[in-house]
C-alpha cells in the first residue's frame, strides 16, 4: 500500500488521480474513454479504505462517495454507463467529473471542493445585505437630489416673482410681459 507521506498530505483530487493511474487490481480504474472512473466498492474498500492503512480520512465507502460528491463527481446513470459496469458486476460504479480525465492532469486544479450549504447561505445573505445596503444608499442619494431639486425650484420661482414685482413699476404696460420667464 502507499506509505508515501507525500501522497498522504496531498489534496483529495491528486490522491485520487494517483490511485486511479497506479491501481492494477481493478479496485479503481479509468473508463474505456478515459472520461470517468470506475469504482469497485468491495475491492476499493479492502485495498484503499483499510482503517490500519487508509490514505483517505475515512474507512467507509459511503463517506468516500460523499467526498467524491463534495468535489463535484456525479454517479453515471445506467443508460450511459461504461460497458465494464454491467449487471454481472453490480459492485462497479462509474463516476464522472468534467475536469478529472485520463492524461489531463493539468485539469486537476479545477477540481475543487464545493462550498457547504451553510457557506452558500452565508454568501447569499451577505450579498443580499450588500444589495440592500447599496439600495438604501441609492435611495438616500436620490432623496437628497430630489430635495435639492425642489429647493432649487422654489428659489427660482421666488426669484422670478421678485423680478416680476421689481420690473412691474418700470413697465407701465407690462401686461404683455406677464408670465414671461426671464431665466431660460
Amino acid at each position: 500500500m502507499y506509505d508515501d507521506c507525500l501522497l498522504l498530505s496531498t489534496r483529495f483530487p491528486q490522491k485520487l488521480w494517483r490511485i486511479v493511474n497506479d491501481c492494477t487490481s481493478g479496485a479503481i480504474s479509468w473508463s474505456n474513454n478515459g472520461g470517468s472512473i470506475l469504482l469497485d466498492y468491495k475491492k476499493f474498500h479492502n485495498e484503499y479504505l483499510d482503517p490500519n492503512n487508509s490514505i483517505f480520512k475515512t474507512s467507509n465507502v459511503t463517506s468516500f462517495i460523499r467526498q467524491l460528491n463534495l468535489y463535484g463527481f456525479r454517479k453515471v446513470t445506467s443508460h450511459s454507463r461504461d460497458p465494464q459496469c454491467n449487471s454481472r458486476n453490480p459492485d462497479v460504479h462509474e463516476f464522472i467529473h468534467e475536469n478529472f480525465q485520463r492524461e489531463h492532469d493539468e485539469l486537476l486544479k479545477k477540481v475543487c471542493r464545493k462550498a457547504s450549504r451553510k457557506c452558500r447561505k452565508d454568501v447569499k445573505r451577505k450579498n443580499g445585505e450588500q444589495s440592500t445596503s447599496r439600495l438604501k444608499m441609492c435611495q438616500f442619494a436620490l432623496t437628497k437630489a430630489l430635495e435639492q431639486a425642489v429647493e432649487d425650484y422654489r428659489r427660482r420661482k421666488l426669484h422670478q416673482e421678485v423680478i416680476n414685482v421689481n420690473v412691474k413699476p418700470f413697465c407701465p404696460s407690462s401686461s404683455h410681459l406677464q408670465g414671461y420667464n426671464y431665466f431660460h
